[in-house]
């Protein structure tokens, strides 16, 4: 329950207009509304407004007062709280809020303001986590939509899809901010995922569903990306965490929600927007840690192989025009006009190289005999063909591009030498050596051209 009340001032005997919160064990209020936590007093924060907490266990009565008008008195330790609702139904609302039980004992002594700084970690982690929980549809608002362009921008929203309900179980991300090297006063926005074999809350094993995480996120490992809202943008940094590496996990609250840890003796501290996000992301690392240092091999599904990224309708048609081996698969961005790339599903074999995008089944290929040369910068892949327009990728990763690269420059250097030794074989080799009957050579290769000619 929140929300505005009047409370009379002991000593001024005026009416004060005071934003109360009642949840967990408190009874919060401050000067103007709040919205999001946290609100603590000190600082420049915007929740510095804060005023005071009543304890709802040391409160002895709470009195309706007459019943035609708005007032009620909250009684805590030999001090009445005299306040006023706007009307009478949020005042019976305020009054369900503050029932007490029949048999508490009256609180002696004289009342006392709890002060922010008096609380422990664990009351204020309750307090906070409770203010989340509260207004879980505002949140999810207020950053809900950066992360389904992050999602939909590394090619996440569809794994997410392939696990269904066990999707939170398994797979982590959120906004935080981390302070510049260069400028510490500024702080950078990054975007965090993390793929975990364990569930964070059961301990389960991942198993079937690891192979629907592309082979560019290794399990067990934070992820962060540079975001840009701007088409999309999302980029590696060079921040890869290993769970299993990390050490010194602490939370911190303060004006701001954080968390510190250690990787390799070198230390670093993310900014979250909630407590929760913080929370979850401690419960991953603890789980993922115990689990892994009982069950060493859990270590395995980090090399997960042949990951089934095609639909099943399009591996059977793929089976219809081709038996060759699969070499490499994996989801890229294709490039569909001079502006835009497009999310699509990418499958390299020893004859053709297959794509579909994510919003289509239709399923598109290309020969290995079409393509003339592949070259690669940066993050961009470009395939050059015969009488057609390039085609162009664009990775995760560097090191993905260069994976594709070499994958792609194999199957097209086999490709050039098997073309030259058929038609080598074709052709014949021609030696011209003493007494060689050089009209019959001639004839010969005037026959092969001729046939050459009428295919």
């Amino acid at each position: 329950m929140e929300g505005f009340l009047e409370k009379k001032s002991p000593k001024l005997a005026v009416w004060q207009k005071r934003y109360f919160i009642c949840f967990y064990e408190y009874l919060v209020y401050f000067q103007t509304k709040v919205d999001l936590p946290p609100f603590k007093p000190q600082g420049n924060h915007q929740f510095s407004n804060f005023i005071g907490i009543i304890q709802l266990s040391e409160i002895n009565k709470v009195d309706y007062l007459d019943p035609n008008k708005n007032e009620f008195t909250v009684q805590v330790k030999g001090r009445d709280f005299v306040l006023l609702a706007e009307s009478k139904e949020i005042k019976e609302q305020w009054l369900d809020s503050l029932r007490i039980p029949f048999d508490r004992q009256p609180s002696k002594g004289k009342f006392k303001k709890v002060q922010w700084n008096e609380l422990s970690l664990d009351k204020l982690t309750q307090i906070y986590l409770e203010r989340e929980r509260m207004l879980a549809e505002q949140i999810k608002l207020f950053i809900g939509h950066e992360n389904q362009v992050a999602m939909k921008a590394k090619r996440i929203e569809s794994i997410y899809q392939h696990f269904g309900i066990h999707a939170d179980e398994f797979i982590y991300y959120a906004f935080i901010h981390k302070i510049s090297k260069k400028s510490p006063l500024k702080k950078k926005k990054r975007w965090l995922v993390l793929f975990s074999s364990v569930n964070y809350e059961t301990g389960q094993r991942i198993i079937d569903l690891a192979q629907h995480i592309p082979d560019m996120y290794k399990l067990d490992t934070i992820y962060m990306f540079k975001f840009q809202s701007v088409n999309d943008g999302t980029t590696f940094t060079k921040f890869q965490g290993v769970v299993k590496e990390i050490q010194q996990v602490q939370i911190l609250i303060d004006d701001v929600f954080s968390i510190k840890f250690t990787i390799n003796q070198s230390a670093y501290q993310f900014y979250f927007y909630t407590l929760g996000e913080i929370k979850r992301l401690e419960g991953f690392i603890l789980k993922i840690q115990e689990i892994l240092s009982k069950q060493p091999e859990m270590q395995q599904y980090e090399n997960r192989t042949k990951k089934k990224f095609f639909s099943l309708e399009n591996r059977r048609l793929i089976g219809k025009f081709a038996h060759s081996k699969i070499l490499y698969e994996g989801q890229l961005e294709m490039k569909i006009n001079h502006l835009a790339f497009k999310n699509a599903t990418v499958r390299l074999q020893e004859d053709s190289l297959y794509w579909y995008f994510i919003d289509s089944d239709v399923l598109l290929s290309v020969q290995i005999g079409q393509m003339k040369s592949v070259e690669r910068n940066n993050r961009i892949l470009t395939i050059f063909l015969f009488k057609k327009e390039p085609l162009i990728f664009k990775s995760a990763s560097v090191l993905e591009t260069q994976d594709w690269y070499d994958k792609l420059k194999s199957v097209i250097t086999v490709e050039e030498v098997q073309l030259n030794e058929k038609y080598q074989n074709f052709f014949g080799v021609i030696n011209l050596e003493k007494g060689a009957n050089q009209s019959l050579i001639i004839k010969t290769w005037l026959f092969r051209i001729i046939f050459l000619l009428g295919q």
